[in-house]
């Protein structure tokens, strides 16, 4: 039988969690940006949409990346 790595699994899980997260938080503080910039700029509502969707791409694989090199540098190259 196979032996599970629990810090293996509890890592990816604690990863995940944090990516969702952030996640949030970009969509939040986008949404917030969005209405104030609609505000000032209100004939600019389309061209927006698509640079708050790469901004928001950016932002979370940035995140992502961050988390991933922090429990790499915490947990060993072995246990990711």
């Amino acid at each position: 039988m196979k032996k599970i790595n629990h810090t293996k699994i509890f890592v990816h899980g604690f990863r995940t969690a944090l990516i969702f997260l952030a996640g949030f938080i970009i969509y939040e503080l986008l949404l917030d940006l969005e209405k104030e910039w609609n505000k000032i700029n209100p004939e600019h509502k389309t061209y927006n949409l698509h640079k708050k969707r790469g901004l928001k791409f950016f932002l979370i694989l940035l995140v992502d990346l961050i988390i991933l090199y922090t429990l790499q540098l915490f947990f060993g190259h072995d246990n990711l």
